[in-house]
């Protein structure tokens, strides 16, 4: 496998020689068109358009260009689209960040994220379930701004829509491939199949399609990491002599990997055309994963007051004895604990299990389409973590495990007039109901004179919420002249949430009741996703309803300037939805519900093609102004959990920015794409109350922070040459370089909680034979090596954990279509 990195690094080196003298490529003969720069069509205005017809900043995604990312989850998206800034949840296999300065770090299942996801029309409703493997695409858009109108609630940053390819009728064919890999640094294993298969049932009428991935990877962690100071003296205990109870004292690890992937994942789907009145398409989904826990990096600053301080836990950047006096400079050699159990296995992973059927139905009624969308999805997870980055069982180590049931059902009428004016009349129904439930062993407990609590007794509480949504809404075209073009519409959202929560028994404290309480031990099995004792017993037995109504709306005016050239003026509008906090740990705190974060944007834009369509460019500037912040908290408590997270409203800020896309096909064989993004947020106000749920208002002004996930700069620059030959097939070359600056992940911007400024190199090379049948590919990625935090959480007054970004990979794909 080293031969992989040697010559992964010297297609970087080659390529850069192809381009330096690339008037070669004038010379070449029968280039191949797959450089063109095609027309693309959109749907996310709710009827099929060109990319270049849409007055809004919309990016389209082929199945290429997304596969050359060699990466099968969401965060692909965020070097090749501009202004989108995704990562994971600390210790969670989930989307962080978001679409244009939204976003947050926060796993909480009662939740709502800032971006809209879509997968086959089919919303999906949290940052857990929204991580899912992405495979057998045919196209992703990507929609910048609040798209309240067209898409709903939970957009304000903007909506990721990614449509799977379809059956084709009369037409047997199919795919296979195999990737195997490695990283760099631990030379841990990076693996994937791929295969589809298309069947015609019956001809003309009725086809099938078969896709499934299985991507597996051994991490690129390990559990190798000593703590810095323990166990020599610490603050609560000086003489660092510790009581002989049987409690695991190990400070390290034994060195195996950490968050290796392991997902199977599956679609099968049918088309059923009897005529050209009526089209449906009915897919099937199934996914397990069963992937590592995801590892964590303990970067709490020491000294600093934070708790691990105090504990013999010093963060990575702190001197430390263990540590020969030095800092531990390694962020992917890190600790785990031990915990494997029926109700803690952290040794089990991360696992998540998801089912659905979905139903799409297509009439057409001659001057009108009408479009009946059906879903109904299940997803479960247990999800048990260290969330330290210690291997010393456990200062902090939880399972989250949730059961989720989402029913979705729209209905669209489309109109195809002839004539100067189209609407869209739409309205949906979706049902989000969830369970849950978390074990913790807050080891805390041990260090202030609980001895053996840490490994015997679990606290616990649950949580539950059943939402439903209802929405109507209306959007028109109206060519006002041949070149000038009115779009307006109007959302009118209706959200309930019913909300309960369950926790403390009046001996364990408000941290959740412990396992002994009700008789159990750790190796008993306890429920799942539900209470372990009657409500009424507990110290926080909560039960709440609320519901917001909002209406969004948008106004366009574009202009085609010539047949090449539109240029745009918008104002739209959007929301993401109140509701109530899972992890409240106060009557206080659990009473009161956060209210809807709304947000408004003014946007000018040029869509245009130059030089006979070898030169496209993209442009979106944008103004936006969001109210009513929300904004988690993390706050200490002084039982346990010792800690409790709370959404708050906060403020308003104001982001600026631009966004520029470009594709050139220089020569017949040479092309460059990439994209470059600029953005100007802040906050103008920014007020909270440090401890909201001591039931005393003491608001202090933060407004001279940085809002998270708002890089000032990004960037994306591709090349790719193509090179015939002859009856030999070809070869294809491709650079691409992705840049971020460094941006904040919390309100209060604290310390090494900071997504690292990055500057990453990635280069591949496919040969393919004449036929287009085969092909072989060798791939590298980070081949600069960049070591960069990806992700941070930082627990109030206690310790901060955070997440890095992978080494450098390399390694070879084969494919054959047949």
């Amino acid at each position: 496998m080293k031969l992989l990195k040697l010559l992964s690094v010297s297609f970087a080196l080659i390529f850069t020689l192809i381009i330096s003298v690339s008037n070669i490529a004038n010379a070449q003969e029968g280039a191949s068109n797959r450089l063109d720069i095609e027309e693309i069509i959109v749907t996310g205005t709710k009827r099929d358009i060109s990319l270049q017809d849409a007055a809004i900043a919309v990016s389209a995604i082929t199945e290429q260009t997304f596969n050359n990312q060699f990466a099968n989850d969401p965060r692909a998206l965020a070097s090749i689209v501009p202004n989108v800034t995704l990562t994971l949840q600390p210790a969670f296999n989930a989307v962080a960040g978001g679409i244009r300065g939204t976003g947050s770090i926060s796993i909480l299942v009662t939740e709502d994220p800032s971006v809209a996801f879509l997968v086959d029309d089919f919303g999906i409703n949290h940052v857990q379930a929204q991580f899912i493997e992405m495979f057998d695409i045919e196209q992703i858009e990507v929609y910048r701004g609040p798209q309240g109108t067209l898409f709903g609630k939970n957009a304000t940053g903007g909506v990721i829509s990614v449509t799977t390819k379809k059956p084709v009728l009369d037409e047997s064919f199919g795919e296979f491939s195999a990737s195997a890999g490695q990283y760099d640094w631990n030379e841990g294993s990076v693996n994937k199949f791929k295969l589809a298969l298309n069947v015609p049932i019956i001809e003309g009428k009725i086809a099938m399609r078969i896709a499934a991935i299985w991507d597996k990877s051994q991490g690129f962690y390990q559990n190798s990491k000593p703590a810095g100071d323990y166990p020599g003296p610490t603050f609560f205990n000086p003489t660092g002599v510790w009581p002989d109870d049987g409690t695991d004292l190990s400070n390290v690890g034994d060195g195996g990997d950490l968050a290796g992937k392991d997902v199977l994942a599956a679609k099968i789907k049918f088309l059923f055309e009897p005529n050209e009145s009526y089209s449906g398409h009915l897919i099937f989904e199934i996914s397990k994963d069963d992937s590592g826990a995801p590892a964590t990096v303990n970067e709490t600053e020491c000294p600093g007051g934070q708790l691990f301080c105090l504990l013999g836990f010093p963060g990575n950047h702190t001197p430390s004895p263990n540590w020969g006096g030095g800092t531990w400079d390694n962020p992917f050699a890190t600790g785990e604990s031990d915990h494997c159990n029926s109700t803690l296995a952290i040794c089990k992973g991360h696992r998540m299990d998801s089912k659905g059927v979905y139903f799409n139905q297509t009439f057409e009624l001659g001057d009108l389409t009408l479009k009946s969308i059906t879903g109904f999805r299940h997803h479960e997870e247990r999800n048990a973590s260290t969330y330290t980055g210690e291997a010393f069982a456990s200062l902090y180590d939880a399972t989250r495990n949730t059961s989720r049931d989402q029913v979705q059902q729209e209905f669209r009428l489309i109109s195809n007039y002839e004539g100067r004016f189209n609407y869209t009349l739409g309205a949906s129904y979706a049902e989000d109901n969830l369970n849950f439930a978390a074990y913790s062993a807050v080891g805390l407990q041990w260090f202030l004179g609980v001895p053996g609590w840490i490994h015997y007794d679990y606290g616990s509480s649950q949580s539950d919420q059943n939402r439903t949504s209802k929405a109507v809404y209306f959007d028109f075209t109206y060519d006002l002249k041949d070149d000038l073009r009115l779009s307006a519409g109007a959302r009118y959202t209706q959200d309930q949430k019913d909300f309960h929560r369950e926790q403390g028994t009046g001996t364990g404290g408000a941290g959740g009741i412990n396992l002994s309480d009700v008789g159990l031990t750790r190796d008993d099995n306890p429920p799942l996703f539900s209470s372990l004792i009657p409500c009424e017993n507990r110290n926080i037995c909560v039960t709440k309803a609320d519901n917001w109504s909002e209406l969004t709306y948008r106004f366009v005016l574009d202009y085609t300037v010539n047949e090449d050239v539109m240029i745009y003026g918008s104002y739209a509008t959007g929301f993401m939805a109140g509701g109530y906090t899972e992890t409240c740990s106060t009557d206080y705190s659990c009473g009161f519900p956060y209210e809807p974060e709304t947000n408004a944007n003014i946007e000018f834009g040029m869509k245009g093609d130059f030089l006979d369509n070898r030169l496209r460019l993209n442009l979106a500037v944008f103004h936006t102004e969001f109210e009513d912040l929300q904004r988690n908290q993390v706050l200490p408590l002084p039982v346990p959990p010792y800690q409790e997270t709370v959404k708050v409203n906060a403020g308003k800020s104001t982001n600026k920015g631009l966004e520029l896309e470009f594709n050139y096909r220089a020569t017949d064989n040479f092309r460059i794409d990439g994209n470059v993004a600029f953005m100007d947020h802040k906050y103008d106000i920014f007020v909270w109350d440090e401890t909201p749920n001591d039931g005393i208002d003491n608001p202090t002004d933060f407004g001279g922070y940085g809002l998270p996930f708002s890089p000032e700069m990004s960037g994306y620059i591709s090349f790719t040459y193509d090179q015939e030959l002859g009856d030999n097939g070809s070869l294809t070359y491709n650079v691409n370089v992705y840049h971020q600056d460094e941006a904040e992940t919390q309100p209060t911007n604290p310390i090494y909680s900071q997504l690292d400024e990055r500057t990453i190199v990635n280069a591949n090379a496919t040969w393919r034979d004449a036929a287009d049948k085969y092909y072989i590919t060798l791939y590298g990625k980070n081949l600069n090596d960049e070591i960069y935090r990806d992700g941070s959480n930082n627990v109030a007054g206690l310790w901060n954990f955070t997440l890095y970004g992978a080494p450098m990979e390399y390694g070879i794909e084969a494919g054959v279509r047949w």
